[in-house]
């Protein structure tokens, strides 16, 4: 069986089981048992620098997680300067995470930017402790988990810098142990530990649950996922599983994920049963070929909150089994933070050339930093280091142009954990000034000793990867770079086509874009204003045309490397349906049909609920859910007047468009329905952030007319 060679804190990097020790898993599955770590939020006093009506800073720690705002179950500022909000726990405690619970209304952006700190000051709110890390994406309603490793201190902090800014708050959690508590040192030797920028959502609540037996409805497996941590002591609803042979409550996310913690709530009641193992699985619990990956669990006999870190296991399952045969038990609330995985793409860097600024000494090479290897002692040779010096960069040549998905870093072990702190990460095809000028991936926070932190780059292109510190007199150190990704001639992933032989333009305010007759050759490319990186999204457009019987017709398409990622389709039975991340299986719609007097069709969706809503002329369809907790990837192209069978090309003559299009505005959120009602009556509106058909920049092709 293979083990993890940590100590100390470090349990928490091997929970779920020895077995899933970052560098390999084992086929065994046996659990070994490791203790969690507790949400201490709940003990802690919360204040912020200003508060609005009665959304006070302690609703923040309340354990509601709906992100329901107009019920106040949230925390919210007036609109100022650098608002923060604070909790004070009591006594320094070291922090491995703080899962933060997003607000649910259209709002929900205005949380992007702020800081997360961590620290022994309460000076201005805590606002120059150590940053733990940037809220740099956190949907509508959405919890996500953001690692601190470690990080020492008494009070944390949620700070968003700038002007006229208000800070909503709706649930956060801190996971941590007191300073001196069994268990508690430094994760310093967390070597690989994959560690996702952006932070990790909580899916949980968009699975669907299961338990080996339930006494009442109102005890039923949903209460786990309902988004509450408050336990039957005080109102809460919890789920309860008759006692059995085998005592269970099972989640099934819908599909395979990579699972990096689970957190786990209990009641405050003084007999509760405890659960005693959790396991990650990829099949169903009647396949003999299971092989889950368990570990044993102890949650005390009081209400809390403990968490139980994987480090990125994937499984598609998450089970909770109780060894009690006599009495039922309770279960309050499951949080699982996990993120889908990621298509099959090579470390590419393995075959780039690296150069940097300057070499420290023989050690120091810049190839060190692509060699394969994690190793993070700088004695082992496997790092690449400069002299000290203004703004030292590191750049590496991948020689082609490449799609790059993913970066991850690897920080040096034995010494100077800070000299990669604030460095850049650019990709670009230009080499001038070694990349530095070149569009910005990410920037490298605090990292901790021999950690292995990753970047979501979202599919950016480029020849040239640099990572530079932009304006530090000091070493910089890395111990690996690795860069996920596909080169743009790849046949696995096709590079954009060359029908930049059309006809481009920029606005349309006041104009129609005409598709006379059936062609192959008539569509147009529409370039979306910023990355089609989507947790939600309002579409809509007004569609003119005359449909034949039984002729299934694609009103957008968006195509992302082998998948049609969002495409809205009229189809031959008369339904209207909405796919999205390259599922085959549509959510249709019974609408009115179009009809040549321009009709005004819209289509919403929300990831957090799955709710999918069409719209005709200003009126509703029914709601369905679909796609929950799912993600509209960037990088790909969208068309109108074609589907795309492959990426921007391979056409079906019998579902181009025939008619007119008109007013095409999309947004990354969902608008009310007094504003889609506005939008059908031509009323002033918010700017369509993704598509403004007054600004939007087009390429038509073929006999594509602009009338």
């Amino acid at each position: 069986m293979k083990t993890c060679s940590m100590g100390g804190a470090l349990f928490l990097l091997c929970t779920l089981g020895v077995l899933f020790c970052t560098g390999g898993v084992s086929a065994e599955n046996e659990a070994t048992s490791t203790p969690g770590v507790p949400n201490v939020a709940p003990d802690g006093v919360a204040s912020q620098s200003s508060t609005s009506s009665f959304w006070y800073a302690k609703n923040a720690i309340d354990g509601i997680l709906s992100g329901n705002y107009l019920h106040t179950e949230c925390a919210r500022t007036r609109e100022q300067s650098n608002p923060w909000w604070m909790v004070d726990l009591r006594e320094a405690h070291r922090i491995t995470a703080v899962a933060v619970t997003n607000i649910a209304i259209v709002d929900s952006e205005n949380i992007i930017g702020a800081e997360i700190l961590v620290g022994d000051s309460e000076v201005d709110g805590g606002t120059s402790n150590p940053k733990c890390a940037t809220i740099s994406s956190l949907g509508y309603g959405e919890t996500r988990w953001f690692y601190c490793l470690g990080m020492k201190g008494r009070y944390v902090t949620i700070h968003l810098p700038g002007v006229r800014k208000t800070l909503y708050l709706c649930e956060v959690q801190i996971f941590g142990l007191p300073v001196g508590s069994e268990g508690d040192e430094p994760q310093s030797d967390s070597h690989g530990l994959q560690v996702p920028s952006e932070g990790v959502p909580n899916v949980a609540l968009h699975g669907r649950s299961s338990q080996t037996g339930t006494p009442s409805k109102m005890e039923d497996s949903e209460r786990a996922i309902d988004g509450s941590l408050v336990g039957p002591d005080h109102g809460g609803p919890c789920a309860r599983v008759s006692s059995t042979y085998t005592t269970s409550w099972r989640l099934d996310l819908g599909t395979s994920l990579r699972v990096f913690a689970v957190a786990v709530t209990v009641p405050n009641l003084e007999h509760h049963v405890e659960w005693t193992k959790l396991c990650v699985e990829n099949l169903e619990w009647d396949s003999p070929f299971r092989n889950p990956r368990c570990t044993s669990i102890t949650l005390p006999p009081t209400h809390s909150t403990l968490a139980y870190q994987s480090g990125g296991v994937e499984g598609r399952y998450v089970t909770l089994y109780s060894n009690n045969t006599l009495r039922d038990a309770l279960l309050c609330e499951v949080q699982v933070f996990a993120l889908h995985l990621p298509p099959n793409v090579p470390n590419v860097a393995l075959h780039g050339v690296a150069s940097q600024s300057s070499v420290a000494d023989t050690l120091g090479e810049p190839a060190n930093a692509i060699d394969g290897s994690l190793e993070s002692n700088y004695s082992k040779g496997s790092c690449s280091q400069t002299k000290d010096e203004h703004k030292p960069w590191w750049m590496l040549d991948l020689k082609f142009t490449y799609r790059v998905y993913t970066i991850s870093v690897t920080n040096r072990r034995d010494c100077c954990r800070d000299t990669n702190f604030g460095a850049e990460i650019r990709i670009g095809n230009s080499e001038v000034e070694h990349g530095t000028k070149n569009p910005r991936c990410a920037v490298i926070p605090w990292m901790d000793y021999g950690t292995t932190k990753s970047f979501d780059c979202h599919g950016m292109e480029g020849r040239y990867v640099s990572v530079a510190l932009p304006r530090f007199s000091e070493p910089l150190t890395l111990c690996e770079v690795e860069v996920f990704g596909l080169p743009l001639n790849a046949t696995t992933h096709i590079s954009k086509p060359k029908v930049w032989d059309g006809a481009a333009g920029t606005g349309l305010t006041g104009k129609t874009l005409m598709f006379p007759h059936e062609s192959l050759k008539n569509y147009v490319i529409l370039e979306p204003e910023r990355p089609m990186d989507l947790t939600a999204f309002t579409l809509c457009m007004r569609v003119a045309t005359e449909f034949e019987v039984r002729r299934e017709v694609a009103l957008f398409s968006y195509h992302i490397w082998e998948d049609d990622e969002l495409n809205v389709w009229r189809e031959r039975n008369g339904q209207f349906s909405l796919y999205l991340g390259g599922s085959k299986e549509g959510v249709p719609f019974t609408l009115p049909d179009i009809v040549p007097f321009r009709a005004h069709l819209c289509v919403t969706w929300e990831s957090w609920s799955g709710l999918t809503t069409f719209w005709t002329n200003g009126e509703s369809s029914v709601r369905k859910v679909y796609q929950a907790g799912g993600r509209v990837r960037p990088g790909g192209i969208v068309m109108i007047g074609q589907d795309q069978d492959k990426y921007a090309g391979t056409f079906d003559l019998g579902q181009s468009f025939l008619g007119e299009i008109s007013n095409l505005y999309m947004w990354n959120y969902v608008l009310t329905p007094d504003q889609i009602k506005k939008a059908y009556l031509g009323q002033e509106l918010p700017r369509g952030n993704i598509f403004d058909w007054g600004s939007i920049e087009y390429l038509s092709h073929g006999g594509v007319m602009v009338i």
